[in-house]
């Protein structure tokens, strides 16, 4: 199952994990290929377009989350999603 940006960062947010901490997990796992990069075109083109997670994108999903939007993470990514968060059972 392909996992987003957007699914690590809410579940950070559910875990009440700092923007920081968020931010340098969803770097690591675009850098080892565990989280799809958004696919984002240049138009007419089509040309892909490289995209950075930034902090004012997690500021903005943490906005979002904090005002009840949500992100669909399926039960499954769960243990995924942690792992890439750093957060593993003791």
């Amino acid at each position: 199952m392909d996992i987003t940006p957007a699914q690590v960062a809410y579940r950070g947010f559910q875990c009440d994990l700092s923007n920081e901490r968020i931010l340098n997990s969803i770097q690591r796992a675009l850098n080892a290929g565990r989280v799809n990069r958004p696919p984002f075109t240049r138009w007419p083109g089509g040309e892909p377009i490289s995209v950075h997670i930034g902090e004012s994108h997690l500021a903005n999903w943490r906005q979002q989350f904090e005002e009840g939007a949500n992100v669909e993470i399926p039960a499954e990514m769960t243990e995924e999603l942690n792992e890439i968060l750093g957060m593993v059972p003791s």
